[in-house]
């Protein structure tokens, strides 16, 4: 029979802190900019229906090219990593957050999941937003069949489908950034973009991603086979060791 002090340590579960960060951000923003975030939406929104028409009416347009305009969210992941972990020491939360009775690995892996899933969320509105641009601008031009509906939605699940592959990278990385600026490690941190971008040239000589500008219809092509199965298991990977790296400049070598 267990006895009090043999109970063990209590600790907080790990979606519990993954919940809490979304609350946390979710109802502060809110609350704060709630009448703005309504105008920026009816804006696009409006902004969008008469872009979207107005290339429809020109006739010729081909709307797979738009898939293009995704290219840059992995940047975004690493702008959300960094933010989202750099904003507990903002908001004066840092100390807090630190000493709740969970090992730094665990924090860390829950602010990383945190950023993840909201990342997939973004990436879940831009492909609607994109796909609902395409389609409508078919449907208005007068092109829209079963056959350009599904080659137009084809490439974008290919070319979304390496987006995902890579995006756990610049989130760990965002997160392990943001925690070197709030170390004593925080020289370390030009030699971790030298790290990266040398990773990121690895990853394009492999020509992962194919863009034939010769192609009429400027269409991407995303080969996938099993070589490039490894470097994205080595992304995975490396984005564990990061997360781990984080931990470590937590517990180890926090300047606070």
């Amino acid at each position: 029979m267990r006895t009090v002090d043999t109970l063990p340590e209590h600790r907080i579960p790990f979606w519990a802190l993954v919940r809490h960060d979304f609350k946390r951000r979710r109802g502060g923003f809110l609350r704060t900019y709630r009448a703005w975030v309504l105008a920026y939406l009816a804006a696009v929104c409006v902004i969008f229906i008469v872009l979207a028409t107005y290339v429809a009416r020109i006739g010729g347009f081909d709307p797979r090219p738009v898939w293009y305009a995704t290219f840059g969210l992995p940047f975004m992941c690493f702008g959300l990593g960094i933010g989202w972990t750099v904003n507990e020491w903002k908001n004066g939360t840092a100390g807090w957050w630190l000493t709740l009775p969970a090992p730094r690995t665990l924090l860390v892996a829950s602010k990383f999941t945190a950023v993840l899933l909201r990342t997939l969320f973004i990436y879940a509105m831009v492909f609607l937003g994109i796909t609902v641009f395409g389609l409508y601008t078919m449907a208005v031009g007068g092109h829209l069949t079963v056959s350009s509906a599904s080659d137009f939605l084809g490439m974008g699940i290919q070319w979304y489908s390496l987006l995902l592959a890579i995006t756990p990278l610049p989130c760990a990385f965002g997160v392990l950034y943001a925690t070197l600026a709030q170390s004593r490690m925080k020289p370390v941190i030009p030699l971790a973009w030298m790290a990266f971008g040398l990773l990121w040239w690895l990853l394009s000589a492999r020509r992962l991603v194919h863009i034939h500008p010769d192609d009429p219809a400027w269409a991407t092509g995303v080969h996938w086979t099993w070589p490039m199965l490894w470097p994205l298991v080595g992304t995975w990977i490396l984005s564990y060791v990061l997360v781990r790296l984080a931990a470590i400049v937590l517990e180890r070598h926090l300047a606070m």
